[in-house]
């Protein structure tokens, strides 16, 4: 493995990690995400994964919200969001590919029910519009929506703030 693809595979991983724990606070604090979470099934468990022994990350929504569970094994979960290759993972987290993309260009699997996946989509995407820049936030979104700097400001504040303290929590 070259030193390139472990920076890359490090970074990946990392970046995994700010969304997972990013999505989990943002179910608490953003009610426009907690609205949208309202459409997923209790106890369901998602898991963003790269293959073949990539990263992982595993979520579960707990009826209100979502936890975090970590970086385990996914393969006891309800929804899998598979990046088929390492790069095609990169292209994603560092803003030069948005998910509507990746998905059109066969890039990421989808192993699950596409209403579920949309849910987790717009949830990922109200977490990238609150917690990055707007000129990054454009490249990782399709639409990019009208929200006051105020607003903004607040809730990346509260998702940044709380991030360091996030835990992992054991599955339900």
């Amino acid at each position: 493995m070259s030193i390139k693809s472990k920076l890359q595979r490090a970074y990946v991983s990392l970046m995994m990690r700010i969304v997972g724990r990013g999505l989990a606070i943002a179910s608490r604090v953003d009610s426009d995400t907690a609205y949208e979470l309202q459409h997923l099934p209790a106890e369901m468990t998602v898991a963003m994964r790269v293959y073949p022994n990539g990263p992982c990350c595993l979520l579960q929504h707990t009826g209100t919200d979502l936890s975090y569970l970590g970086v385990r094994d996914s393969c006891d979960a309800d929804m899998e969001i598979i990046f088929k290759h390492l790069q095609h993972a990169w292209l994603l987290y560092t803003f030069q590919e948005d998910t509507p993309t990746a998905f059109a260009r066969n890039r990421i699997v989808l192993d699950g029910e596409v209403h579920h996946a949309t849910v987790f989509n717009r949830c990922l995407s109200r977490l990238m519009i609150l917690i990055l820049p707007r000129l990054l936030a454009k490249r990782a979104v399709k639409r990019y929506p009208v929200i006051a700097l105020r607003d903004k400001f607040s809730l990346a504040s509260a998702i940044y703030l709380r991030m360091p303290f996030e835990r992992t929590r054991a599955a339900l």
